[in-house]
């Protein structure tokens, strides 16, 4: 009896013996895991914060060197004055939506990265726990979706991690995320629909001089803002090339 049971813990105190070996294997592999997935994460989100603070780069003003070209006396009319504003007005709109959508991007490929790295951390402890040979209680992995049923049963530790960690990989890796985004103006839309209501702003220069004010433009209806979206030749024309076309 005592050959048999010396045999029959034979296999044991292998592994034991190769655990040991195992274990600063296991702990390095553990921490640098650990300090990889902390300095990754820190990192990008360190960049993630600097571009949503940054904002879209501010390119130099069109309307300060169309101004330029003007005589100072064109540049005090009140036409050209409220043209100048809407554009401006525009321009802002245009950019904080672009910056909108660029958060958005950033803020998805961050969640995406993150998901990434996640799973690529389960599956490389999964890794360690299955060349350390861990052992424990059966466990179960199951799921269902669309009349598919799949079950994982292992004793192992390392498995269950693994399995899940590849899963989350492709998950992040494969599921897509889209955005929609609609350029219409909005100022310059309003003033371009009432001005075709009350007839379109006349060039300073042709304004009487007993004039106090220029005509306002209407305050639009239901049927003007559901209208389809202005073209490029919709837009109102500066009273700087209005003029030059007269």
């Amino acid at each position: 009896m005592e050959p048999k049971q010396v045999s029959g813990k034979h296999p044991d105190m292998a592994v034991e013996q190769w655990q040991r070996r195992m274990i600063p294997l296991m702990r390095g592999g553990l921490v640098t895991l650990v300090l990889f997935f902390f300095l990754v994460s820190l990192v990008q989100y360190h960049l993630l914060y600097q571009d949503l603070r940054s904002g879209s780069p501010i390119e130099p003003d069109r309307l300060e060197q169309l101004e330029n070209t003007l005589p100072e006396s064109q540049r005090s009319q009140l036409g050209y004055v409220q043209w100048k504003t809407l554009v401006s007005l525009e321009q802002d709109v245009i950019r904080m939506r672009y910056q909108q959508i660029n958060a958005t991007l950033l803020l998805r490929t961050w969640t995406r990265q993150t998901g990434f790295l996640v799973g690529m951390v389960l599956a490389m402890v999964g890794a360690f726990f299955i060349l350390g040979r861990l052992k424990e209680e059966s466990s179960q992995l199951s799921g269902e979706s669309g009349g598919f049923k799949v079950m994982l049963t292992s004793s192992s530790p390392g498995i269950i991690l693994a399995t899940l960690g590849t899963i989350l990989m492709v998950v992040t890796l494969t599921v897509k995320f889209d955005y929609q985004i609609q350029d219409r103006p909005v100022y310059l839309a309003l003033y371009a629909l009432g001005s075709s209501k009350t007839g379109v702003l006349d060039l300073p220069g042709s304004v009487p001089e007993s004039s106090t004010a220029l005509p306002h433009p209407g305050s639009p209806t239901s049927d003007m803002l559901d209208a389809a979206p202005i073209g490029q030749n919709d837009m109102p024309i500066s009273p700087f090339e209005k003029g030059s076309k007269k």
